[in-house]
């Protein structure tokens, strides 16, 4: 098992926080007594830059501390599991990705391969969370699929374009697997 090394912690924390701390500021309620929020781009950014563990780890509990934080306590065991599985499937399918976008020369292909992947997590994951754990109805679980959906699109947009704006070396210093 690889040791987790002090930049991985650092960043792992930061991640954490900022999943968090995105999902808390701008809320946007839903008639399904959900939220739209911001903070799925960091659960994706999670994955790719922290890796499948790290990532998946930053992920579950910066989401799950928000959804503490905002009074959604029912919800946290699964918003954690939820959102360590998207970052986590994330991380691998951005692995994959990138071989394949490296011959072809599709940089943003990774990236979005990763979001689309986790945000279908995120959704079948509160589907089922709403239908069989919370004693919801079919029709309230189905409902949620909207809202659920429009947080996917957005948390693709965001991770797409702060994969475009952050420099490189910023990129190759975060995946770097040196202890700083």
């Amino acid at each position: 098992m690889k040791r987790f090394t002090t930049k991985k912690l650092v960043l792992g924390a930061l991640f954490a926080a900022l999943t968090c701390i995105c999902t808390m500021v701008i809320t946007i309620p839903t008639p399904t007594g959900g939220y739209v929020h911001a903070g799925d781009c960091f659960v994706i950014l999670s994955g790719i830059l922290l890796g499948s563990l790290s990532g998946g780890l930053s992920a579950g509990i910066g989401s799950m501390f928000a959804d503490l934080f905002l009074g959604y306590t029912a919800y946290a065991p699964g918003t954690f599991l939820i959102k360590f599985m998207a970052a986590f499937l994330a991380a691998g399918i951005y692995r994959q990705a990138q071989r394949i976008s490296s011959t072809h020369k599709m940089r943003l292909f990774p990236i979005l391969s990763a979001g689309i992947i986790s945000s279908i997590v995120v959704i079948a994951g509160y589907f089922l969370y709403d239908w069989f754990l919370t004693g919801n109805t079919l029709t309230a679980a189905i409902s949620s699929i909207f809202g659920n959906s429009m947080q996917g699109l957005t948390s693709i947009v965001l991770s797409a374009l702060f994969y475009l704006v952050i420099p490189k070396n910023i990129w190759r210093m975060l995946n770097s697997r040196e202890d700083s």
